[in-house]
């Protein structure tokens, strides 16, 4: 997801713009404020959004603990620092302006509100600290003032560069928080993890069958192993900056080894949405134990079908050279007279070089299943290897 932290350049000439710009104000502090309740389209809880917000402010705004002001789960508000540059132009004369503003992020269970407000515009800034500034002033005396507007109305181009950019960059941050929050038809944890525990189902069939067929009697009951992502009810804890969770959800997932975990699910029986951060934690900590584990499975298949192709190979060469020297000795006649004739000694003389190719090619075909040997003793190798890591 791109940085929030934009570039404008303005042409001055170019009308593309109307007079003024229509900003929303609040009513109790008389500054603009940009600010909506959303209903979020999916089965995220109040959880996954507060973490989803914490996401979205990490990765848009760099440094987390320099943004974020206020982060409490129990009421589901965030306060953060938003920032975005650009630049105005003016004779010749370049200026780099950063806007600085207060957003606070409010999330409850299927939606949330948000308002961008106290935004400010600083001269000259660098980086990501806006406070390194020449000046620093509220936006409204820049774009709201009567000093900001010509006798007819319209913008002076300074003014106008000011208005444009606060606006844009204002409405692109708010589309990037709204995408980030409601692009799902339901959680994203929740329904990988489904998939992958189908999918390990599917690969395990014997387990499957433990979690699926009717309890044995008492006296054969054996413990069933089943696919286990863990959910549990613990009620939620606040959670401090030095516990900071990013929940990834493109991350690298894994199955689940059959290991003790908080709750066992049963592959038919739906995963549930986290409740609490701690669920959430453990959940993703399973699914990637679980992707691991599928991942592992699939590349100890290829390697054992690429030692099979090798022995394969080396059978059909062994066969071929046996063949041949099976020739060599149906060809060959065993003769202990000693050569009567020129005839009789070209004829010694053949049986000879068959024979040593013969012995040649038994060399060679003992070499090919030794080496077969160790292929197969490799293969059997990653199987045990596989078994033992689960």
């Amino acid at each position: 997801m791109k940085k929030f932290l934009f570039l404008f350049l303005f042409i001055l000439p170019a009308p593309l713009f109307a007079q003024t710009l229509q900003f929303p104000m609040s009513d109790s502090t008389n500054k603009i404020s940009y600010k909506a309740s959303v209903k979020v389209d999916t089965a995220f809880n109040k959880v996954e959004l507060f973490q989803r917000v914490k996401d979205w402010i990490q990765l848009n705004f760099q440094q987390e603990n320099k943004v974020l002001h206020k982060d409490d789960l129990p009421s589901g508000t965030i306060i953060a620092k938003g920032f975005a540059g650009y630049t105005t132009k003016l004779n010749n004369a370049e200026f780099h302006n950063k806007l600085t503003w207060t957003m606070t992020i409010t999330v409850r269970n299927g939606g949330y509100n948000y308002e961008m407000t106290d935004i400010y515009s600083s001269e000259n800034a660098s980086g990501n600290n806006a406070f390194t500034a020449t000046w620093t002033t509220p936006i409204e005396d820049l774009i709201l003032s009567e000093i900001a507007f010509k006798d007819n109305g319209d913008y002076k181009p300074l003014n106008k560069m000011h208005a444009v950019a606060t606006d844009k960059s204002i409405k692109e941050v708010i589309a990037g928080l709204n995408k980030y929050l409601n692009p799902f038809e339901e959680s994203i944890i929740a329904k990988r993890a489904a998939q992958l525990n189908a999918e390990f189902n599917k690969n395990n069939p014997a387990q499957t069958a433990a979690n699926t067929n009717p309890a044995p009697t008492p006296s054969e009951q054996k413990p069933a192993t089943t696919v286990a992502i863990a959910s549990t009810n613990n009620q939620a804890k606040v959670e401090t900056k030095a516990e900071v969770l990013v929940a990834n959800n493109s991350s690298t997932i894994e199955p689940v080894k059959q290991q003790s975990v908080v709750a066992e699910i049963p592959a038919n029986k739906p995963v549930e949405a986290p409740k609490t951060m701690e669920d959430l934690k453990k959940m993703q900590d399973n699914i990637k134990k679980l992707e691991l584990e599928l991942k592992r499975q699939k590349e100890t298949e290829e390697a054992k079908l690429k030692l099979q192709k090798e022995i394969d190979e080396l059978n059909a060469e062994i066969k071929q050279l046996e063949d041949k020297k099976a020739k060599l000795n149906a060809d060959s006649t065993a003769s202990t007279d000693s050569p009567k004739t020129m005839e009789d000694l070209k004829k010694m003389q053949d049986n000879i070089k068959k024979l040593e190719a013969a012995i040649k090619i038994q060399s060679e075909i003992d070499k090919l299943k030794e080496d077969v040997k160790k292929l197969e003793t490799k293969k059997a190798n990653l199987s045990s290897d596989l078994a033992s890591a689960k």
